[in-house]
């Protein structure tokens, strides 16, 4: 909220910020009062996705994305985030997830035996396993 009616653009509502943890150009002071939480690793993703508190912290403007006219625009922002991230993210997943497991059914028939002679080199496993 905008309790001291800084905002002369943009709207109140959710808004996006890069938020530094230490002092930089952008937060000559750093932010104090900015407790970031402990990263989760689920699935091995490379974001920070975990929590973020703060209590009585001053955001300045030049952390806010977009300046003072993108204020109040985060649900937007972010539901645009979003649809582009799981058009590239989900295929991306789908291919890696099917590059794993040609290797780990590669490396299986590998050392699976029938009739004492690996399965990879049976013709009907080769079919199925070519790519």
């Amino acid at each position: 909220s905008d309790p001291n009616k800084l905002l002369t653009k943009g709207k109140e509502g959710i808004t996006v910020a890069l938020l530094p943890t230490e002092k930089n150009q952008f937060a000559p002071n750093g932010l104090p009062g900015l407790k970031v939480g402990n990263r989760h690793d689920p699935l091995g993703t490379a974001f920070m996705n975990g929590t973020v508190q703060a209590e009585g912290m001053f955001v300045p403007m030049s952390c806010v994305i977009g300046g003072e006219e993108r204020t109040g625009f985060g649900w937007n922002m972010l539901m645009e985030c979003l649809g582009e991230g799981r058009g590239i993210s989900l295929p991306a997943s789908g291919v890696a997830i099917s590059r794993k497991a040609v290797l780990a059914v590669g490396g299986y028939a590998r050392v699976r035996k029938q009739f004492k002679v690996p399965i990879a080199a049976m013709e009907g496993i080769q079919e199925k396993l070519a790519i």
